[in-house]
């Protein structure tokens, strides 16, 4: 019997989006300060997400690579600087993804930011790591289904309706 949604099985086994409106929500509320440097933290660490999201979606999606064909493209939209384009493309590429880049400039600058004691409560930075965790792994995910493709006939078949019959 075949059926018209994917039967999972039990398990989820649709990469859910790797969104980053709760980091930026812990962002906001635990690295405070409306001094220019603090702004400037806040924005750097939300642009390290966007960022990492953009490099994977760029590397599944042909509407994203259409809209980013080429990294610069991503220095013109305002996601990465010249200065980090040139570290990016110093990592060889040819055999992984390497959207896992930003996500260590995002972890040294929140390591930076605790030793200037600009993120002073320890349970929010913890937090923070979390977040920041699930949402790395997500993007792992979302960029390893697309890695492995799988026949739409095995999504589509249910196997638990065969021992009914």
């Amino acid at each position: 019997m075949y059926r018209s949604q994917p039967h999972d099985g039990g398990t989820n086994t649709r990469p859910s989006l790797g969104l980053t409106s709760e980091l930026m929500n812990n962002i906001a509320m635990y690295v405070p300060g409306s001094d220019e440097t603090s702004r400037m933290l806040r924005r750097t660490l939300m642009r390290y997400l966007n960022l990492t999201l953009v490099l994977v979606l760029r590397s599944i999606s042909i509407a994203v690579k259409r809209r980013f064909p080429t990294k610069e493209h991503l220095v013109e939209a305002g996601f990465m600087t010249k200065l980090e384009l040139e570290m990016h493309t110093s990592v060889p590429s040819n055999e992984f993804n390497t959207f896992w880049i930003p996500c260590t400039w995002f972890i040294n600058l929140l390591r930076e930011a605790r030793q200037e004691c600009r993120i002073t409560d320890s349970s929010g930075l913890k937090l923070i790591m979390e977040e920041f965790n699930e949402f790395r792994s997500k993007c792992g995910l979302l960029w390893s289904y697309d890695w492995v493709s799988i026949p739409l006939v095995y999504t589509q078949y249910d196997y638990g309706d065969e021992k009914k019959h």
